[in-house]
């Protein structure tokens, strides 16, 4: 009798390069420059905090972005 036994795969070191798929017709420099303005964003964002960067529809009286940044999740918590 032989039993099964359990297969374990481990990997390390793995490059973060992020793999995507692509197409024809697809701009790949476009996409580049939209990851790199992406980066950027996120970049300001985080060191500066949410309401650093924002559209401008949200100065309107009517705009909630602002103030949803403040909420956990954009959602009022209490």
């Amino acid at each position: 009798n032989t039993t099964p036994s359990d297969i374990n795969a481990v990997f390390n070191n793995l490059d973060k390069k992020r793999y995507e798929q692509l197409n024809l017709f697809m701009d790949i420099n476009e996409d580049k420059k939209e990851e790199h303005l992406e980066s950027t964003i996120n970049k300001i964002k985080n060191k500066f905090g949410k309401n650093s960067l924002f559209r401008c529809i949200s100065l309107d009286e009517n705009g909630t972005a602002i103030l949803r940044n403040k909420y956990i999740g954009g959602h009022n918590a209490e």
